[in-house]
């Protein structure tokens, strides 16, 4: 069986499917989303993030899970697998016929941006992720410049957030309880060198 990004199913459909596909996909609105490609400063970028998460949530009651953590919003019947997932370690999950398990009540959700997923990551899926009355922070960083943008909900279940960018590699980002300089969260990262024209 292929999937496409045109292809509607069920959510129990696709839960069953997702289960023994050989690539990940997300669902949204009935459709499959394939997962796109990633590239080396998107793992680097994440597995900064991952490391220093885990090293503050040490004996907290936070965790955080890498990329391949399927995540549910009921409001918006859409199944997402965002780039970092911060949940309570005791927070409870959907589960589907004991063999697939989403996080339901996210804290913070990190995406790392790139050109295929950044118009989405802020506006449609945005959108849903405001829906998760859990929800505190949601985190954008680019892999192609030094830039983080952190929204924040301002009060409980307030539809309010406030905005803030990054910019500075002395920056301190502040994910829940956890400051992150931003020089940790690009460590090894290798932006893109600008194109030079000639005047010939």
């Amino acid at each position: 069986m292929v999937a496409t990004a045109q292809k509607r199913m069920t959510i129990e459909a696709y839960l069953d499917f997702e289960y023994d596909a050989e690539i990940r996909h997300e669902y949204v609105n009935g459709k499959l989303i394939p997962m796109p490609y990633t590239t080396k400063n998107y793992g680097r970028i994440a597995s900064n993030f991952n490391t220093h998460l885990n090293l503050c949530f040490k004996g907290a009651t936070l965790e955080v899970f890498q990329e391949s953590r399927m995540l549910h919003v009921p409001n918006c019947q859409s199944f997402y697998y965002p780039d970092l997932v911060i949940v309570p370690i005791e927070a409870g999950t959907f589960i589907h016929k004991q063999k697939v398990e989403a996080d339901l009540y996210p804290v913070a959700l990190v995406e790392v941006a790139s050109e295929s997923t950044e118009e989405n990551d802020k506006d449609a899926k945005w959108r849903c992720y405001q829906q998760i009355e859990s929800l505190q922070q949601y985190v954008l960083v680019s892999q192609t410049e030094m830039f983080v943008e952190v929204y924040t909900r301002q009060e409980e279940k307030s539809t309010l957030w406030t905005y803030a960018s990054y910019s500075k590699p002395e920056e301190d980002v502040l994910i829940t309880q956890c400051k992150i300089k931003l020089s940790d969260i690009y460590d090894r990262v290798q932006f893109p060198k600008p194109d030079h024209q000639s005047d010939a």
